[in-house]
């Protein structure tokens, strides 16, 4: 057993990062998840603008204006599909974080507390 005693940081979000140390690559891969999830999210909104606009000027006669409709009718199932990956995917990359975070604050405390007489 080595009796070195780990400098255990008192600020709560130093003692965060300081717990992070060997799973930041999931904690910056929730947060980016989290952030293109959102972005998708929001472009929801302009897809089903230009869906709306493209029923509104299909003309049965004019193929180009077909071929419009069935774009953005197929674009909007495609980006909540993506959008709900990528949320799934930072539900996964959170729950990493989160889980071997707890494992290692743990470890670190009860050898912290072995440490003492």
């Amino acid at each position: 057993m080595d009796d070195t005693r780990p400098v255990i940081p008192t600020k709560p979000f130093a003692f965060a990062w300081w717990a992070s140390k060997g799973n930041r690559i999931w904690a910056w891969g929730a947060i980016l998840a989290v952030t293109v999830g959102s972005a998708l999210s929001l472009g929801g909104h302009y897809i089903i603008k230009e869906l709306t606009n493209a029923a509104a000027e299909v003309d049965v006669a004019s193929a180009d204006s077909v071929d419009r409709l069935w774009f953005w009718a197929i674009a909007y199932p495609a980006l909540v599909f993506i959008s709900q990956m990528t949320w799934r995917g930072s539900g996964f990359c959170g729950m990493r974080w989160v889980t071997t975070t707890s494992a290692t604050i743990h470890e670190e405390l009860f050898r912290y507390l072995t440490h003492h007489s």
